[in-house]
């Protein structure tokens, strides 16, 4: 651990959180990314046109999931929050698992239905996949101030990436190696049960007492927060931007590996190859660069180059409509995003008070991502059923990519005003 504070300057009061913050992240996303090509290869199963549907689906069960989310938060101080929902979606791998892996003749579980319950298994993963993520980043950017954020939330990104250069790179060995491709699930579960109790040691870091106190107020305050503040609703834009731009990446990206006509574990272990490629790449560039580009570009510039990048890679890709440039952008677009976008997004919390950085942000990095994913994919079904192909979706993303990368510096000056105030 003593290598993270050789990597960026931590003061002595700051190592603690830092180490069991970037602990925590590594578990995470681990375990994360050991799910995501099944999850993945799943939501194929029947073939690509079921993915907007299911997309659509994972926004319906968010709008049950947020609200209850936000009643544990006014319930339950915020480590015990962490780590009970870690707990709590840990055992439902285990259930997942023993459902369709386990105990299927048991349960007259038939080919049919056992698409359907992946069916499932894919919109609850994609509702966590969010969740447990947020969390975490909730609990640290109540943990430092925007100085020290902008110092160490790179070291924090640099753990998740790590993190899933080795759960993809896990899932990806697994994947035809094992009778059943699922048992990853099982793996998966423990690190989450780890990642539990490393969350319960990222403390505030002033004596502020509140800080362990369950938040006052109801479950739908998130809401009324983000309606009341031209900054949130910013942020909000930002998200919806970039999850209706990405939605339509990731239909294209399914579409063309269902094309391939490959059995359950060649499409996980080339799922997890990409994932192994963009979690490779992430890590070099948010260890040696982030740092160095936060402090000298400032966050509205790391905020503008995932859309530049979008629009970019979308004009090649409608171009040249094939699946190395396909493949390349996708991973180009997610190191952008988890190298220098998503930092710089957590930074925005940073100056928020302390009930906007928990119900507002979970509010957002919930309902508001699912949001524009259920935009994104509906648009590629209306697109499609027009007959319009690969390189004419990518076309009509340039333009919404350019919009996007317009509105962005006015959130880049919003933040540095919050932070100076």
């Amino acid at each position: 651990m003593r290598l993270l504070s050789r990597l960026a300057p931590v003061k002595a009061s700051e190592e603690r959180t830092l180490h069991f913050g970037f602990l925590a992240f590594f578990l995470v996303f681990t375990a994360w990314y050991m799910i995501r090509p099944v999850r993945e290869a799943l939501g194929i199963a029947r073939g690509a046109g079921d993915l907007p549907w299911l997309m659509i689906a994972t926004v319906v069960a968010t709008l049950f999931a947020n609200p209850l989310f936000s009643r544990l938060a006014t319930r339950w101080p915020r480590h015990v929050l962490a780590r009970r929902i870690y707990r709590f979606l840990a055992l439902n791998l285990i259930g997942f698992h023993l459902v369709l892996v386990v105990f299927p003749s048991a349960l007259g579980i038939d080919e049919g239905l056992r698409i359907g319950i992946g069916y499932g298994l894919f919109v609850w993963v994609s509702i966590f996949s969010l969740l447990i993520g947020s969390l975490l980043w909730s609990l640290c950017s109540e943990a430092f101030a925007p100085e020290a954020a902008g110092r160490l939330f790179g070291l924090f990104a640099a753990a998740c990436s790590l993190g899933g250069l080795v759960g993809a790179s896990i899932t990806g060995f697994l994947a035809t190696r094992l009778d059943e491709p699922l048992h990853v699930l099982l793996p998966a579960a423990v690190l989450l049960e780890l990642a539990a109790r490393a969350s319960q040691h990222i403390p505030k870091q002033d004596t502020d007492s509140q800080a362990e106190q369950p938040l006052p107020g109801t479950a739908f305050e998130g809401l009324a927060l983000t309606a009341r503040s031209p900054y949130l609703l910013g942020i909000s834009g930002y998200i919806l931007s970039y999850t209706i731009t990405g939605t339509l990446a990731y239909l294209i990206q399914g579409a063309v590996i269902d094309a391939l006509a490959l059995d359950l574990g060649s499409d996980i272990q080339r799922f997890a190859w990409l994932d192994q490629m963009t979690s490779a790449a992430t890590l070099v560039v948010q260890l040696f660069c982030v740092l160095h580009v936060v402090r000298r570009a400032g966050v509205g510039l790391c905020l503008a180059s995932l859309p530049l990048v979008f629009a970019l890679g979308f004009g090649i890709l409608w171009a040249f409509p094939v699946y190395a440039v396909l493949a390349t952008f996708q991973v180009v677009r997610r190191v952008t995003n988890y190298g220098l976008a998503k930092p710089a997004r957590e930074m925005l919390f940073t100056p928020l008070a302390r009930a906007e950085k928990l119900k507002a942000k979970n509010l957002i990095d919930l309902f508001v991502y699912r949001t524009g994913d259920t935009l994104g994919s509906l648009l590629h079904i209306a697109l499609t059923s027009l007959g319009i192909g690969i390189a004419g979706i990518a076309g009509i993303a340039v333009p919404l990519s350019l919009a996007w990368l317009g509105a962005t510096p006015l959130l880049g000056r919003a933040f540095r005003s919050r932070t100076r105030r």
